[in-house]
């Protein structure tokens, strides 16, 4: 603090991350050539070697890896007016990313099996024995360099009045250097196997101004209403490399320039309004933007160049917070309804007459995310406590016409779910904390989450899915009499239950592979508070 009223913090932050691999698993084979039973079936050749026992082992011949160093700093002034505070933010931040992966998660079938028929007939090698290795082996690598300006200003009235109201201006510039290679270690043609690499560079500027006023009618009812206005211009040029390659994922095109822009104006409207000194209800309706931008790691100069456009989205919220009970239960529900317009998608599709595949990112006409929250937390008694959360949720396509796909030459998604949307979820937990006066405080705690069905591919394929889960976690923490020493011996997933967090299709939605998350996992974990 400089003075009684301006007050300045000035902090860094920097990470070195060094993580290992990511394993892919196959869990999904169907169509031509892929539900063989030979080396071009994924899930053939995992039974075959013995990958099939667990999916938190692996068989990839590539150890991969992620190395990630980040380095940050932010400015902030706080400047105390009678009449207003005024607030500046200035950050800084850059990162250098490092990444490999098997994608597959599979030896490759050995030698070079050449596509193109000159060497001889390709479909021998591709139909041979599951327990040769995985013909359509590939190994994924990436470097990226990026960094970050921004500053925002802001002006805040000093609150509790009839009338209280901001207004601010935000600034953002990023700078983006990226190169990705995806390397085909068992496919090519005469010149050797088939390495495609995207070199890609972005420059991004976003500016906007924004204003929110709250008119307090009395102590209980409130109206709010809030406006921004934005623009967002990006540039940046694309370049796709075959050294040697045959194309299958990415056609070489020498360096094309892309650049465009959009803005945007938003608003809110809520009305809130104290019922009693326990009950708080609320409505609101908002409009939010995303701005349109371009495909990574382009398949073709044509798609490179071509953005997609900006999304955008209605909200009506209504609910209620809730303290009951003479404040031993607090009870939050919220129902929504969002209207999406252009919605943007990102897909790993095969395209009619390609090869292998190619990723494009596309907006679909229009999606409708419809849901209820519940919230809550029970005081049982003054040690034991009982909380969670449940969500419902209805996310669908109204009209989505993408792009026709081999798989799909139609490729019309009407009606379908959006991806990672379960339609129920939820957790709870039970706290039990015991009071040991000079000694601390011991809590134990046990908690249980649960996601539904979900998908990954806007045409619901069922090899592209996360199925339902439960999980189970346990933590139990000793805590000093002064707070600032805590001891927590925990546990995750303690039913070892096998479920996915992340999966996708190749090959026209044909074969999948998914990353499971962590295995029952223990530890004891020390913190020092200072």
């Amino acid at each position: 603090m400089l003075s009684d009223n301006f007050e300045a913090l000035l902090s860094f932050d920097g990470a070195d991350d060094s993580m290992g691999a990511t394993n892919r698993e196959p869990v999904g084979s169907a169509g031509p050539l892929h539900n063989c039973g030979c080396a071009s079936d994924p899930v053939a050749v995992n039974e075959a070697l013995g990958g099939n026992t667990s999916p938190w082992d692996t068989l990839a011949e590539t150890e991969g890896y992620t190395e990630r160093d980040v380095f940050g700093t932010h400015l902030q002034l706080d400047y105390d007016m009678e009449w207003a505070s005024f607030m500046s933010l200035t950050a800084y931040r850059e990162s250098d990313f490092d990444w490999l992966e098997d994608s597959e998660g599979l030896p490759p079938y050995p030698g070079l099996i050449d596509l193109t028929g000159s060497s001889g007939n390709p479909g021998i090698p591709l139909t041979d024995s599951a327990s040769e290795g995985f013909t359509f082996d590939i190994n994924d690598s990436a470097l990226e360099t990026s960094e970050q300006w921004m500053q925002e200003f802001r002006l805040t009235s000093p609150g509790g009045e009839t009338f209280d109201w901001l207004v601010g201006a935000f600034f953002s510039k990023e700078e983006i250097n990226r190169s990705e290679t995806f390397e085909f270690t068992t496919l090519g043609g005469p010149a050797g196997q088939d390495v495609e690499t995207s070199y890609q560079t972005h420059k991004g500027k976003s500016w906007a101004l924004y204003g929110q006023g709250t008119y307090n009618v009395n102590e209980d009812l409130g109206l709010t209403v809030g406006m921004r206005y934005s623009y967002d211009k990006k540039e940046g040029t694309a370049e796709a490399v075959l050294d040697p390659g045959i194309g299958l994922l990415l056609k070489a095109f020498d360096e094309v320039a892309f650049e465009d822009s959009w803005k945007d104006f938003s608003w809110r409207v809520a009305l809130d309004y104290r019922i009693n000194d326990n009950v708080l209800a609320y409505a609101n309706v908002s409009t939010g933007f995303k701005s349109g931008g371009f495909t990574g790691s382009a398949s073709t100069a044509a798609v490179a160049a071509t953005p997609f456009g900006p999304e955008e989205a209605t909200n009506f919220e209504v609910g209620f917070k809730s303290d009951l009970l003479d404040r031993r239960l607090r009870l939050n529900v919220t129902a929504f309804y969002t209207d999406y317009k252009d919605l943007q998608v990102t897909r790993f599709f095969q395209p009619l007459g390609g090869d292998f595949g190619e990723f494009i990112t596309e907006n679909a006409g229009e999606a409708d995310i419809k849901g209820l929250e519940v919230e809550w937390t029970a005081l049982i008694t003054q040690s034991l406590e009982f909380g969670g959360s449940y969500a419902y949720l209805d996310a669908t396509y109204s009209k989505f016409q993408g792009t026709p796909s081999a798989a799909d030459p139609d490729a019309v998604f009407d009606g379908n779910r959006l991806r990672q949307a379960p339609k129920n979820s939820a957790n709870a937990y039970l706290n039990y904390t015991h009071d040991m006066a000079d000694n601390g405080t011991l809590s134990a705690t046990v908690e249980w989450r649960h996601q539904s069905l979900s998908y990954y591919d806007p045409d619901m394929n069922d090899l592209a899915t996360i199925p339902g889960y439960s999980l189970w976690d346990a933590r139990l923490v000793w805590k000093s009499v002064e707070g600032n020493y805590e001891v927590s011996l925990w546990g995750q997933n303690i039913g070892n239950e096998e479920y996915r967090t992340h999966v996708f299709t190749q090959r026209g939605g044909r074969i999948a592979f998914a990353q499971y998350g962590m295995p029952r996992t223990y530890g004891l974990t020390f913190t020092y508070n200072y």
